[in-house]
């Protein structure tokens, strides 16, 4: 089990709502890095981006391919 002081706050997890699959989905660019967590904020950022990327997927072999299958939240704006 991982220490409490590696478990990023929930208002760190929060940035990654509606995020896009884009080269901003990374730590130190468009995702704010957690003081003596690295490791931690390294390891769910990649899982945010893979994660998108298996829903891109799907959703393209689907047929049903939009710009809400590129966004963690489902609202398809981009994080914006």
């Amino acid at each position: 089990r991982e220490p409490a002081e590696y478990i990023p706050p929930a208002l760190w997890y929060a940035q990654f709502d509606g995020r896009s699959l884009d080269e901003a989905l990374q730590v130190e660019r468009g995702i704010r890095g957690v003081t003596g967590a690295t490791l931690t904020a390294r390891a769910t950022t990649e899982a945010v981006r893979r994660a998108l990327a298996i829903h891109a997927v799907l959703q393209a072999a689907d047929g049903t391919a939009s710009e809400a299958s590129n966004s963690a939240s489902g609202r398809g704006d981009g994080g914006r």
